[in-house]
């Protein structure tokens, strides 16, 4: 219901009305029909309107919607190959405007421990990146909201350390075991 034209005017008001406002997608690649050059006119809107972050996926057939009755046409190979050049293209401006962030003080939400680093607790930005925060030890701060400072840009989040005050009241509950139920 809407044209190219008519998206990029609204992301250029967005971005005009909110500083610093970033945007992701949900793109599927390889839809019954999809052309290279419909393909290229999918990478050069990412670059236009400046993705810096995508659910990307590549189009297979699902129950009880419309485009069951389409043939399925791209080839799984060609389906596979433009997701890749797709992830290439938001991580050449995911890349950049999270190194931007480095040594800038953001809010972040932190929603729970780290999956890979117990020292660390894992949240997101006011713009969605994924923080991972290095907090005191023995302190609980899922569902804190705290200002971070970034020290370093990862390939798809960031680095940091709180620079507010962390609610020490808060201690991690110890890991309780749950009975076994068989």
């Amino acid at each position: 219901r809407y044209t190219r034209e008519l998206y990029l005017e609204r992301v250029e008001r967005l971005r005009d009305a909110v500083p610093g406002l970033t945007l992701s997608t949900d793109l599927i690649v390889g839809f019954p029909g999809e052309t290279e050059a419909d393909f290229d006119e999918t990478l050069t809107l990412i670059g236009e309107a400046g993705f810096v972050a995508a659910f990307a996926f590549t189009y297979s057939p699902r129950p009880a919607t419309a485009s069951l009755a389409l043939e399925d046409d791209v080839p799984r190979e060609l389906k596979d190959e433009r997701l890749q050049r797709v992830f290439a293209a938001i991580a050449a401006q995911q890349g950049p405007h999270l190194e931007s962030l480095v040594g800038t003080t953001q809010r972040a939400l932190l929603e729970g421990p780290s999956r890979t680093d117990p020292r660390r607790f894992t949240g997101r930005t006011e713009q969605n990146e994924i923080v991972h925060v290095e907090g005191p030890s023995g302190v609980d701060l899922a569902g804190q909201l705290l200002d971070v400072e970034i020290t370093r840009a990862n390939e798809h989040s960031l680095l940091a350390r709180a620079v507010s005050e962390v609610d020490t009241v808060r201690r991690a509950a110890p890991v309780r075991q749950l009975p076994v139920i068989a």
